[in-house]
This record gives structure tokens, sequence and C-alpha cells, in this order.
């Protein structure tokens, strides 16, 4: 009798409450599939006289003209971003200038760049390049200033001698 009341109890207090399920983005129709091509340099050292780098921007739609925007993340401020690229009908690649000021020297600076939603197909692979993409700049003053030979004893680790080129700073 106890029991039956125990499962009364328990059965009754459980409620079929589900968490509300927020739904998958929807790709619009007419999408270009805007993305960052994999030919970028993700990692860039410039000279301190170097204030900006071209980063490309393909779209795979290229039948009408299409002004795509362009969100970035830019933690230390350093970066000036155009918020869009305009494609000409029947254009697949864009360059877009990324600028930069008060780099100090020797230090890394991180810029997320990312393809607004409504220009992408996010259920369409792309081997080509990514709607997301990370560029990290430094500016730097290196110089060869030699070549060089290495040699080592421990020849069970590196057998070969190697070339190395020798760099210099003035900064």
């Amino acid at each position: 009798k106890y029991l039956i009341a125990a499962f009364v109890v328990i059965f009754a207090s459980c409620a079929d409450e589900f968490p509300e399920r927020t739904p998958s983005p929807v790709p619009l129709a007419d999408a270009v599939k805007a993305y960052f091509p994999s030919t970028n340099k993700a990692t860039v050292e410039v000279e301190p006289t170097v204030s900006s780098v071209d980063i490309k921007v393909a779209r795979v739609s290229t039948t009408a003209a299409k002004v795509v925007t362009i969100k970035k993340t830019d933690p230390a401020g350093v970066f000036t971003v155009p918020a869009s690229v305009s494609f000409a009908a029947g254009q697949s690649e864009v360059t877009l200038q990324v600028g930069f000021d008060g780099l100090e020297p020797f230090e890394v600076y991180t810029l997320k760049l990312e393809i607004d939603d409504e220009f992408v197909d996010a259920y369409v692979q792309n081997n080509d390049g990514t709607t997301n993409f990370i560029l990290n700049v430094a500016q730097t003053d290196w110089k060869v200033v030699a070549n060089g030979t290495y040699y080592t004893n421990w020849a069970a680790m590196f057998p070969a001698p190697w070339a190395q080129e020798l760099q210099y700073s003035e900064i």
C-alpha cells in the first residue's frame, strides 16, 4: 500500500518539461556563400613603415552585384576594417584592406573577421576557405645579415647539417 503511494507521488511529481529548443539558422536562398580563401596568410610580420595588409574575400555565387558585411573583433583596438566589401556582378574575389596604427614592435596583435550570417550557408562545406578568419600581425624590422650552416654532435637527433638565416633587428 505504501509502495503504491510512493510510486504515485514520484510519478505525479515528474512533469514532461523539456527545454525550449532554439531553431537552427536557416540560410537565405540568395546567400552568395562568401568566405575568406585559405590562401590568406593568418600570421604576418610587417616593417614599421607598413600600416595595412590586404585580405582576400571570395564568393561562390557571382551572378549579381552584392555588398557583403563583415564583423570584426579587435581586442587591442588597433585595427581599422571596412564594415563591408562590394562585389561587382561576375566578380568572385575582392580585396579587403585591414589598417592598423600604434603597434608596439614585436608584439602580436590579433583580429577576428567574420562574414555576416546572411551571406553564408553554414551547411555547405567549403574546402577553399572559411567564413571566420583570424589575423595575427606583428611589426618587426628583421633584416637578414648572414646565412649559416649548422652542425651538431647529436647526430642521432640531427644527422645532417642545416642552413639557417641569421637576422638582426635595430629595434
